[in-house]
């Protein structure tokens, strides 16, 4: 018996909107997770449900702000069996299903899709496991709703079984290292192992890309099947570290806030993930810069003295810039001046290797703090 076959939700354009505004997660001083809060909007009008889903099924942003503000709008009814929650999910517009979620959608409800083979039954998050931007929806809703890992349809899928199914590697190593029962069985027999090797000959669409994507799945899964359930855990949570802390690094390092607030709304749980040299976004953030991007990160839950490789703190990488602004905000919030790196180095010692004078003044304050 082959496993069920799941729709592919096709991308619509975006309804028009009113002048509806937003405001983004930009406030370096707040506390994360952001949340997306409507301000204000200029449409009187009342829209019908169907409105509302082709809004989250674009993922237009403005358009669900200002729907959700007209009087009666019901945020949960259904349109060709699914709510606007379930199809921000399934199309991966993790933005849009912030915002539905903050607006007091209900997470609890699944698919009423007529074709009982396809997508009936499903919870956000198993629509959100297909989607091509699954990772980042699967972690915003693994967030808000933990519990939802073991979610099942009534054939038996469980979120690891869609993702595999579909060759998503990054929310598959996600659903893993949150603890997803790698060994479940769907009513037709299959783990998601199996559905994954099963895709990769049944695939419709065998392009070069999407073939190596099913591949990798498989590599992943065939590796850590036979490890233990705490050795497979591990194993999973730093592959996927590697994925957060690029996704979250990108931002940082260019000082994209908005982006990076967004990020940070879906990868909360992981923002001190590190790469291959140990360095985090906070890191990242510091050496470029960033002010505004180091305040968020650190209202997210960043540590302020995290570690890389080579035993560097955010701070070293400021002083060794010379960037008074940002060390003084990592001076406030408790940064270690006394620190040193691998070799033996202070963030003062880096300050003070240069010439300038504003470097060699950044090297007497934190020789000032460092003495107490």
């Amino acid at each position: 018996m082959t496993p069920s076959r799941w729709r592919c939700f096709s991308r619509r354009r975006p309804v028009n909107s009113s002048e509806v505004k937003i405001c983004e997660p930009s406030d370096s001083n707040a506390a994360v997770p952001a949340r997306f809060t409507i301000t204000s909007i200029s449409a009187p009008e009342l829209a019908p449900a169907p409105d509302l889903y082709r809004a989250a099924k674009a993922g237009d942003l403005q358009a669900i702000a200002g729907l959700l503000l007209q009087p009666g709008c019901n945020i949960d009814q259904r349109c060709e069996g699914e709510t606007a929650l379930l199809v921000a999910a399934a199309e991966g517009h993790a933005g849009a299903v912030a915002l539905l979620l903050d607006a007091g959608a209900d997470a609890t409800l699944a698919n009423e899709c007529a074709d009982s083979t396809t997508c009936a039954g499903w919870f956000a998050i198993l629509s959100a496991a297909q989607s091509e931007n699954s990772a980042e929806t699967v972690a915003l809703l693994l967030a808000r709703r933990p519990d939802d890992l073991h979610a099942r349809t009534h054939l038996g899928n469980t979120a690891i079984h869609v993702a595999a199914f579909n060759g998503r590697l990054s929310a598959t190593k996600l659903l893993v290292a949150r603890g997803a029962d790698v060994h479940a069985h769907a009513q037709d027999g299959y783990t998601p192992l199996d559905n994954a090797r099963h895709r990769l000959v049944d695939c419709p669409c065998k392009t070069a890309e999407r073939l190596a994507e099913w591949g990798a799945v498989i590599a992943f899964l065939e590796r850590v099947e036979p490890m233990d359930a705490d050795e497979r855990r591990i194993f999973a949570q730093r592959s996927w570290e590697l994925t957060v802390a690029s996704a979250l690094q990108e931002a940082a390092e260019a000082g994209r806030v908005a982006e990076l607030g967004r990020r940070l709304a879906c990868y909360e749980r992981d923002v001190d993930a590190r790469d291959h040299d140990g360095t985090t976004a906070l890191h990242s953030a510091a050496l470029g810069g960033h002010t505004e991007a180091v305040c968020l990160l650190l209202g997210a839950g960043a540590g302020v003295d995290v570690r890389s490789n080579l035993e560097e703190t955010p701070l070293h990488m400021a002083a060794r810039e010379g960037l008074l602004d940002v060390a003084g905000v990592l001076l406030e919030r408790g940064a270690d001046a006394t620190a040193r790196t691998k070799f033996g180095a202070s963030a003062a010692d880096l300050a003070r290797r240069h010439q300038r004078r504003e470097w060699h003044a950044l090297a007497s304050r934190l020789d000032e703090v460092a003495r107490g």
